[in-house]
């Protein structure tokens, strides 16, 4: 009994889980959130898991400077230059 259980528990999570950190599926689109002091936060949904993971990177940065978890690795003069947008839209431009 205890076996079906774990199988049901691992099915939901691959459903809505995402290979990305702060990343879920919510129906058709990706979830971003991110725990904020002891409070989960939900940011956005986007149709598309990496733009996402991107999207969470952004403001893991803009809240935890250069010690924040990303889902992708970026370079020093990245990482400065993301700390100080304002706007996550002129990062894709």
């Amino acid at each position: 009994m205890k076996t079906h259980k774990k199988n049901m528990v691992e099915h939901s999570v691959k459903k809505r889980g995402s290979e990305y950190i702060g990343i879920s599926r919510n129906g058709a689109q990706w979830q971003v959130s991110m725990i904020m002091a002891t409070r989960k936060n939900y940011i956005c949904t986007v149709n598309n898991q990496e733009i996402a993971a991107i999207l969470n990177d952004f403001v893991s940065i803009q809240h935890k400077g250069k010690s924040a978890k990303t889902n992708f690795n970026y370079l020093g003069k990245h990482l400065g230059a993301l700390m100080e947008m304002k706007d996550i839209l002129s990062f894709f431009n």
